[in-house]
C-alpha cells in the first residue's frame, strides 16, 4: 500500500475554491486551467496525488509539479503558466507590427514588406487592399 503523503495541505479561502470550482466547470477557460483547477480541488479535498492522476488520466510528475507550485506560490499561479521566453523582446525602429505575419523585414518605403517563400520582398500594399 501507498505511503502518505509528506506535502502539506493547500490551504484555501472560501473565496479562492469557489473561484476554483467554478473555474474548474468552466466550458470556455481554457483545457489547461481547467485541468489544473480541478488537480487543485481535488488535492485541496483529500485526493492522494496517485488517485487524482489515475482520475485525470495524466502523469503523477505531473499533478505534483502543479500541487508543489500551488503550495510554493499561490493557487492562481499554478494556474497560469510561466513566460519561457529567456529575454524580453526588443522592436526595433523600423520594424512595425503587421496583421498577417510577424516576421518582417523594414519598411520599404511603399509599405511594410515581408519576405515570400522565393526570397522576393512583398509589399503590404500590393497584397493588401
Amino acid at each position: 500500500m501507498a505511503g502518505k503523503t509528506r506535502l502539506p495541505k493547500l490551504a484555501l479561502s472560501a473565496e479562492q475554491l469557489s473561484e476554483l470550482l467554478q473555474l474548474s466547470q468552466s466550458r470556455t477557460a481554457s483545457l489547461r486551467e481547467v485541468q489544473r483547477a480541478r488537480i487543485l480541488c481535488r488535492y485541496h479535498e483529500g485526493e492522494t496525488i496517485t488517485r487524482i492522476a489515475r482520475a485525470m488520466e495524466i502523469t503523477r510528475k505531473s499533478v505534483r509539479k502543479w500541487i508543489d507550485k500551488a503550495l510554493a506560490m499561490c493557487a492562481e499561479a499554478a494556474l497560469k503558466d510561466a513566460y519561457h521566453r529567456p529575454r524580453a523582446p526588443v522592436i526595433t525602429e523600423g520594424h512595425a507590427p503587421s496583421r498577417r505575419n510577424s516576421a518582417m523585414l523594414p519598411n520599404c518605403g511603399r509599405g511594410v514588406c515581408w519576405p515570400s517563400m522565393f526570397g522576393a520582398k512583398r509589399c503590404r500594399r500590393d497584397i493588401l487592399p
